[in-house]
């Protein structure tokens, strides 16, 4: 599956920084690849290669920051970048940048279609297959409804597997 939308791939563990980065890369128009730090290398490049992606995006964790040089390491077209952290978002000099002004209803609609996410299996059988989901698909997957109430203690790469434990991630 070659995806036609830019895909920037993200290692790191479920928290702030992580949830900050998936926002505001979907928000400047990517498609995400979530990349578990248990993968391998091989792994990474695997569903990199499947989804298009080129650019890692890594957390300082340790486990996060040695998969994604790794990969770097294993295949030298792959641009590693750090994930952004809460002393750079939270800096208040920020909100006197330009804001980014939001999508209009046609463009929005444009995209609907387009990869927003993209899940990967275990792996546990051999190498993990990746699973790319349309924005259309991502949220009719996380809508609300009953047996929503609790918050999944997965990594969000993982979080989505159940229906029911997804729309507490959004």
């Amino acid at each position: 599956m070659q995806s036609k939308e830019p895909i920037v791939s993200l290692i790191g563990p479920s928290n702030l920084d992580y949830i900050i980065s998936q926002f505001a890369l979907s928000r400047l128009g990517f498609g995400l690849l979530f990349l578990s730090t248990r993968l391998s290398p091989e792994a990474c490049l695997k569903l990199m290669r499947e989804s298009n992606s080129h650019t890692v995006i890594q957390s300082s964790s340790p486990l996060a920051f040695n998969l994604g040089h790794r990969v770097r390491e294993s295949e030298s077209s792959v641009h590693v970048h750090p994930m952004v952290t809460s002393d750079v978002y939270r800096d208040i000099a920020l909100d006197s940048l330009p804001k980014i002004p939001f999508d209009s209803e046609e463009a929005i609609q444009k995209r609907q279609h387009d990869t927003a996410v993209v899940y990967h299996s275990s792996g546990s059988t051999g190498l993990p297959n990746s699973n790319p989901a349309s924005a259309v698909k991502f949220l009719a997957r996380s809508s609300p409804g009953k047996g929503t109430e609790a918050m999944p203690a997965s990594p969000i790469v993982h979080a989505y597997a159940s229906k029911r434990a997804v729309s507490c991630m959004i």
